[in-house]
């Protein structure tokens, strides 16, 4: 049977086409969606955009291979966009990058600070429902607004054509005001941050959420997980270490358990990721080769026996 797999990246579109494990094709196209906004701390994305290049990826597979069996979905974590009653977006993507999480709550906590204290569950930068609960007190929620959800679970309800997301434990943990232990929202701490319970997408009962011709189209999972489902062989004896725009190491456990400066991420199909995650990955090691670099000689340098003098230019 043939699976086509897509991921929706931060700077990036790919997709790729297996046949009972075995590598046949892939497309990667750039996703150049990113948008100005008025916060400058916001790092937004053209969803529209993003669909649209999600789609032609997976009618160029299509074409090529019309028996693909079933589709998976797999993106950037833990940002959010707004979708209608009719299964519209009628907001931006606020990605993972947003930063208004940081912006000031009062004269000595930022919101993440606020949010964390008033709810007791961590409440970081980037957060879809932290990113919700700014938008909201700064009157940003578009009026049209009944949900949320990624932008994974968005490109898999429109394969679909649902109305509403459904959306797996693993994205939905990544936004925040999840009980990873029990697999559900915390509606405490939802109405803590001031977020109604309701408007919290629902979560997908099935794996399976609907088809794209005749396809099956699983919930859209959290790109870690994914990364860590197709990178190891053994899963209970190997650990990923995964370095893109960011950086992960993660291991998996078959229960539930907490560890200090360490996420707790439900998998798809039970167990847990324990996750080391730095928002600083690849742009380091970019930055660690400027200052690697041998510095540019100049005209007016200076050489002696013992050492070379050199002027930066």
């Amino acid at each position: 049977m043939k699976t086509l797999g897509i991921d929706i990246g931060t700077t990036t579109i790919s997709a790729a086409v297996l046949e009972d494990g075995q590598f046949l094709a892939s497309e990667t196209r750039a996703n150049g969606a990113f948008i100005p906004s008025a916060l400058t701390c916001a790092r937004e994305q053209d969803v529209e955009k993003i669909t649209q290049i999600a789609l032609s990826v997976i009618e160029t597979l299509f074409e090529r291979y019309p028996d693909i069996h079933s589709i998976g979905v797999t993106g950037q974590m833990h940002g959010i966009l707004y979708v209608d009653a009719d299964g519209n977006a009628v907001s931006p993507l606020y990605t993972w990058q947003d930063a208004r999480g940081s912006l000031p709550h009062s004269k000595t906590e930022s919101w993440v600070q606020y949010l964390t204290r008033e709810t007791g569950c961590l409440a970081a930068v980037g957060f879809g429902l932290a990113t919700h609960a700014y938008n909201l007190a700064a009157g940003l929620v578009p009026p049209a607004a009944v949900t949320c959800c990624t932008i994974g679970d968005y490109l898999a309800m429109q394969l679909c054509g649902l109305a509403a997301p459904r959306m797996d434990d693993s994205n939905a943990a990544s936004i925040g005001f999840f009980d990873a232990e029990h697999c559900a929202f915390d509606q405490n701490a939802l109405q803590k941050a001031g977020i109604d319970p309701n408007f919290v997408p629902q979560l997908a009962a099935e794996p399976v959420i609907g088809h794209f011709r005749n396809a099956a189209v699983c919930a859209a999972i959290g790109d870690n997980q994914a990364s860590f489902l197709r990178s190891v062989r053994d899963k209970t004896a190997e650990m990923l270490v995964n370095v893109g725009t960011g950086s992960q190491f993660s291991v998996f456990t078959p229960h539930y358990l907490q560890a200090d400066g360490l996420e707790t991420r439900p998998m798809p199909g039970g167990g847990y990721l324990l996750a080391g995650a730095s928002l600083c990955g690849g742009r380091a090691y970019a930055l660690l080769e400027q200052f690697s670099a041998p510095p540019r000689p100049c005209s007016a340098q200076k050489r002696t026996a013992a050492t070379t003098q050199w002027r930066v230019c």
